[in-house]
């Protein structure tokens, strides 16, 4: 009689074991299904939750760009064929910061920038079809989710960019972690390395106090 209780105890507890497994696996597969197709949605939610944030994007050192944002402030340091440009945004204004004479160029009423990147994850989400995939860069497999149209991301490094019929943005990520933006035209591409973070210099947000305003 043990030796046939052990038995049942030993099967039984076998098959709870499996029953277990196999709800781990299927939590597993429902969570990745979930995950899949969503990210931009995720970042986007995550994104306009944070109190501030800063984001790099870069394509490589003459075009690269620095978002930062901090309540209802902004920073943009935005490089385009090794021209530097910096705009602080704040109290409904933008200011263009120009190191060469020390000068902060007011343009009032205007904060168009203000939510620069969410502005831009929420027209791909609201305005464009998507489809999803993957593809190795560097070497390295990672999923994408797939916009038509061009995003307000893309910093025009791709001379035909007009050309905007057959565009399309691919948002590429480790995980749920942004680290890749495509955009291809035609036969031509340019991907943007980014890297976003929360922490950031609030210094950033203020006009030396050695510029004059104009």
């Amino acid at each position: 009689m043990n030796k046939k209780k052990n038995i049942i105890i030993v099967v039984t507890s076998i098959i709870i074991i499996l029953i277990l497994v196999a709800l781990i696996v299927i939590y597993a597969i429902n969570y990745n299904k979930s995950s899949d197709g969503n990210r931009v949605n995720k970042l986007y939610d995550s994104l306009k939750n944070e109190a501030s944030y800063g984001i790099n994007l870069i394509y490589n050192d003459e075009n690269k760009e620095y978002y930062a944002k901090d309540d209802k402030k902004a920073y943009i340091n935005s490089t385009y064929n090794n021209v530097e440009n910096k705009y602080i945004i704040k109290e409904g204004s933008t200011y263009l910061l120009k190191d060469s004479n020390k000068t902060a160029y007011k343009y009032e009423n205007n904060e168009v920038y203000l939510y620069k990147v969410e502005v831009a994850l929420s027209d791909m989400l609201e305005n464009h079809e998507k489809t999803t995939g993957k593809e190795k860069i560097e070497n390295k497999e990672y999923s994408y989710e797939e916009f038509n149209g061009i995003s307000d991301l893309y910093m025009y490094t791709i001379d035909d960019k007009e050309e905007v019929d057959n565009a399309v943005t691919r948002f590429y990520f480790k995980g749920d972690k942004l680290v890749y933006i495509k955009t291809i035209i035609n036969d031509k591409q340019e991907l943007l390395k980014v890297d976003i973070s929360k922490n950031i210099d609030k210094k950033l947000f203020d006009i030396p106090s050695d510029y004059k305003e104009m």
